[in-house]
């Protein structure tokens, strides 16, 4: 006779803690494919984005050479300008994709909101597991309640797909750090965006189209933004490396359409001078000749940032960190245009005094919508005359480098 079969009794806590740490490998599983998932599109939007933004930048390009000839009234020999006939060649080629390509975006940024609401999703469900296993073993009627209170809770987080804002209460309190991809600009404010939360912030310099401009510059060596949560309020602890971040960014903006190029006001730049950087923004100044122009440069007085929009010759545009450095001669001054780019040489511009009209050519050009500056810089002796540039000195070696400098009288 067979011995009779025993059904083996588990305890409810066992069940549940062993199908909650199942589940747990399969939402973790499950978070890391969504996370893969959401680069690869931000990747392929990025890339689309672009795409359209090097048409439209062409055909701003190509209104800019044919305004130069019509002024200069040599229409007639346009045709032969190699630039003009590449551009004309390119958005003629690739005009036609244009409709496909915002399509495209249209398909892409969907998609991305749908798995960002899927990924939020299993981010909740995980943490309502993590409150599961706090209150196992499950065997009283208290803990129960305790659980579904927890899982109300977690579920009533601000939706990132509503772009839902949480406003702290008086009693929050705490501190952390925000990615600058977490940082979102509109008008006269910061949207930070900081877990599964959005925190607003009121900043009257802010402009939303520099989200656009963002795209194009990589917050290299730049420090993340410190959010502190106190008595109901949010407080950046490091502003100022937002603000120089707002005021660097807007004078690109004339490149890409956004704003006509301002006129160049001293007193808006005046606090940002050697003791400003060193106090507040010592980060920007990294390589070797940024250190020491800093040293050599007039005390009182603004170091301008520029930032310097690149085209490469495959078509990519960037943003790079650049600055012009006053140092005082016997005669007037010296402007030092310097670059965070170790390879680029520094450009040495002579004015009379520290004016508004001195400092505005050099000003416009390097802010200006001229593409590939210092290239056309250097091939232009005209432009070289009228900007007032004196010399060019190369980092290939840093003692002569410095010794050009000091020597400059």
């Amino acid at each position: 006779m067979k011995r009779p079969r025993i059904k083996r009794i588990f305890s409810e806590a066992s069940i549940i803690k062993k199908t909650n740490i199942q589940n747990k490998k399969s939402l973790e599983k499950s978070k890391n494919k969504l996370n893969k998932k959401i680069l690869d599109l931000k990747k392929r939007l990025e890339k689309e984005e672009k795409y359209i933004f090097k048409i439209e930048f062409n055909k701003k390009r190509i209104l800019i050479i044919e305004n130069d000839f019509k002024r200069t009234d040599n229409i007639g020999t346009l045709k032969f300008n190699s630039e003009y006939n590449e551009l004309r060649d390119f958005i003629k080629n690739n005009n036609g994709n244009l409709k496909l390509n915002k399509q495209r975006i249209k398909k892409v940024k969907n998609e991305l909101e749908k798995v960002e609401t899927e990924l939020e999703k299993v981010k909740n469900e995980l943490e309502i597991k993590k409150k599961l296993q706090v209150v196992i073993p499950i065997n009283k009627t208290k803990d129960i309640d305790k659980i579904k209170e927890n899982s109300q809770n977690l579920n009533t987080r601000p939706s990132t797909k509503k772009l839902e804002l949480f406003r702290p209460q008086y009693t929050d309190k705490k501190t952390f750090e925000v990615d600058w991809f977490n940082i979102f600009f509109e008008r006269k404010k910061i949207v930070i965006k900081h877990k599964d939360k959005w925190y607003e912030k009121f900043v009257p310099q802010s402009k939303k189209f520099l989200n656009e401009i963002k795209a194009f510059y990589t917050f290299h060596n730049i420090p993340k933004l410190i959010i502190k949560i106190e008595n109901g309020k949010v407080i950046i602890k490091n502003e100022e490396v937002l603000l120089y971040h707002l005021d660097f960014l807007t004078v690109t903006a004339s490149n890409f359409g956004y704003l006509k190029l301002s006129l160049f006001n001293i007193s808006h730049w005046k606090k940002y001078n050697k003791k400003y950087y060193e106090k507040k923004l010592p980060f920007l100044f990294h390589t070797q000749t940024l250190k020491k122009l800093c040293e050599y440069c007039d005390l009182n007085l603004p170091i301008i940032p520029l930032g310097e929009v690149v085209k490469s010759q495959t078509g990519n545009i960037v943003i790079h960190n650049s600055f012009l450095f006053p140092i005082k001669t016997k005669k007037g001054y010296f402007l030092i245009w310097e670059s965070i780019e170790n390879r680029k040489a520094s450009y040495v511009f002579s004015i009379k005094a520290y004016s508004e009209d001195n400092i505005q050519n050099i000003f416009n050009f390097i802010a200006g919508e001229i593409p590939n500056k210092r290239s056309t810089l250097i091939n232009s002796k005209e432009l070289q005359n009228k900007l007032g540039m004196k010399k060019r000195i190369f980092h290939t070696d840093m003692n002569k480098w410095e010794l050009s400098i000091r020597q400059l009288n």
